[in-house]
């Protein structure tokens, strides 16, 4: 420094003593090059911009909740939109609403499907939908008229349950729960007509269980000569249920008679005249 007091005059000395003294104040004594005219180059802690990226965002999502914009995800009927090919078909794969309702027929079908008659009458039912909503001269009259097709179908449909049987096969079943009319209660059990009646020679009722997966049938016949009446319950339990001797014989079924009608049998399971646990009835 006494160097440099030499060679320089004093003012000049003076003036770059100032300039020094001032550029180590402002770099806070890092030793930044003497009059640097560029600032350095900021660098920015990564955890610090995570955090302020997230905030952003934060922020972009709550608008977007508030605003109700944010995307909803989208729901896809049971057909391949790719390969939609009629009017009603394109508009169901633009529309949420009735893609989920779409869905949710095709599924009940697909539980029922193997029910006799059950392909025929949806193949009916697909051929009358399809001409009439196809046909619809608006967008908005189609998709009345498919929403009004599927959701009648879906109640048709879920007019059915699956019941387990004794060996583990699954049956579709007219469910008579949907029919609250025909509600009879006994005591803490509320059990469902499903055929007869207390001037009929026999009265069937059942109690299905809360997950539908078994039913508990009960037949009382209220006439003689038993045998007779029986035969009269066991061909309405096949028409009321479509089923086969064999299935009914794979169910929960009681055959009883009140004492005021047949003491003697009064307090028995009769069982079903077919079935290998029956009372032979004369």
């Amino acid at each position: 420094m006494a160097a440099i007091g030499k060679a320089l005059p004093t003012t000049l000395l003076v003036l770059l003593l100032a300039a020094i003294a001032v550029d180590l104040y402002t770099s806070g004594g890092r030793g930044r090059p003497l009059l640097s005219l560029l600032p350095p180059a900021t660098k920015q802690d990564p955890q610090a911009t995570d955090a302020t990226n997230q905030a952003a965002q934060s922020a972009i999502t709550g608008t977007q909740v508030r605003s109700g914009q944010l995307p909803v995800a989208k729901i896809e009927p049971s057909f391949d939109c790719a390969a939609a090919r009629t009017p009603v078909e394109r508009l169901i794969c633009r529309d949420r609403d009735l893609a989920s309702l779409e869905k949710r027929m095709a599924e009940a079908y697909l539980r029922l499907r193997s029910r006799s008659g059950m392909r025929a009458e949806q193949a009916s039912w697909f051929d009358a939908y399809s001409k009439a909503c196809n046909a619809a001269p608006s967008e908005a009259e189609m998709k009345e008229c498919a929403s009004t097709f599927l959701k009648h179908r879906l109640t048709r449909l879920d007019s059915f349950f699956q019941l387990r049987l004794t060996d583990g096969i699954l049956i579709a079943l007219p469910n008579y729960i949907l029919d609250t009319e025909a509600t009879t209660t006994l005591g803490p059990s509320t059990f469902r007509d499903m055929a007869g009646g207390d001037l009929a020679s026999y009265r069937i009722t059942y109690l299905p269980d809360r997950e539908n997966s078994a039913m508990e049938i009960k037949v009382v016949l209220n006439a003689t000569p038993l045998a007779t009446a029986r035969l009269e319950a066991e061909q309405a339990l096949r028409t009321a249920l479509r089923l086969t001797n064999e299935q009914l014989c794979k169910m929960d079924v009681s055959v009883q008679v009140f004492r005021l009608v047949d003491e003697a049998h009064s307090g028995q399971n009769l069982g079903l005249s077919f079935c290998s646990n029956a009372v032979l009835l004369r």
